[in-house]
């Protein structure tokens, strides 16, 4: 049988390449059954991405291109995917973790009647996955119920692989009508308001992380050592839930249980005690460097490197 795998993508037209987390939930839904992804797009987008995932060993790529494709919040997806679910008799559906990817399989699991996983960190197939849980101190099993299982996958689990030579073909680009606007439910976006563009890597994909918690002192301490630091590295830039709601930084840069899921090759913490909540958010990275004047600090405990005096000294 089918899985389907949502995708976003970064780019525009021609530019069009699927996230890293996309690449990866579709490595994982690879290694269980055929996989079709699923895109909502603007015009112009599916040929690029069907030559971008091919490698990957997609069988077909579901494009429901419209040039409202966004003025809907969620509810357009969550249609193609009910959609396709009945009418191709699929295996289920995993989705790389997102704020909007949440709210979807919520819906979805909901119109189709079956069980949700979400967070989860390693799948034997939809309806049998693993989470990990009290800050990934403790790995849970849990069975996904109901005839259409909705996993929600962590980014960074697992790398992005392509598939075998012998597994590589041609993507069957497959184009999805969505509902004519004039019956279509849920909440219209009115407005969007842009991100400052930033030449930083993205943190949720970045190699590199530089994170600065309360250790740092201030906003203008954040912006010196972390923001400093992270620019000479050509790192991403996160921060602890502390740093955010004392205002040092913008709360998308938060790192744990309540912000997102980094696993970079190198994070460097500044002025970070190690909370459980924020370890949650960042323990898997290959490498950790601390620096803070607290030797009882929690964070020292899985640090490769680590430097007692403050990241002020």
């Amino acid at each position: 049988m089918t899985i389907l795998v949502p995708i976003s993508y970064t780019g525009r037209g021609d530019q069009a390449q699927p996230t890293q987390a996309s690449l990866e939930a579709i490595s994982v839904a690879r290694t269980i059954d055929t996989v079709h992804a699923v895109v909502l797009c603007e015009p112009g987008v599916s040929t690029s991405l069907a030559a971008a995932l091919a490698p990957f060993g997609v069988e077909a790529l579901h494009a429901a291109e419209d040039k409202d494709a966004f003025a809907f919040f969620a509810t357009p997806l969550v249609d193609v995917l009910c959609s396709i679910a009945v009418t191709e008799e699929v295996a289920g559906v995993l989705l790389p973790d997102s704020i909007i990817n949440r709210e979807i399989a919520g819906r979805v699991a909901v119109r189709l009647g079956s069980g949700l996983a979400s967070d989860a960190v390693a799948l034997t197939d939809l309806a049998h996955v693993t989470h990990s849980i009290f800050g990934s101190q403790r790995d849970v099993a849990a069975e996904v119920r109901g005839r259409y299982p909705i996993v929600v996958l962590r980014n960074g689990v697992v790398e992005a692989t392509e598939a075998e030579t012998a597994d590589q073909h041609d993507v069957d680009i497959r184009t999805v009508a969505l509902p004519d606007p004039t019956i279509r439910r849920g909440v219209r976006v009115s407005q969007r308001i842009e991100d400052t563009p930033s030449d930083r890597p993205d943190l949720t994909q970045a190699k590199v992380v530089v994170a600065g918690g309360r250790g740092v002192g201030s906003a203008e301490g954040f912006h010196d050592y972390v923001e400093g630091l992270a620019d000479q590295l050509g790192a991403a830039v996160g921060a602890t839930r502390d740093a955010v709601d004392l205002g040092y930084c913008a709360g998308a840069l938060q790192i744990g249980q309540t912000g997102v899921t980094v696993n970079p090759d190198l994070y460097i913490g500044l002025g970070i005690s190690g909370a459980i909540q924020h370890k949650a958010g960042m323990q898997n990275s290959k490498h950790i460097v601390v620096i803070n004047n607290d030797p009882d600090a929690q964070l020292f405990s899985i640090c490769l490197l680590y430097t007692s005096p403050s990241p002020r000294d």
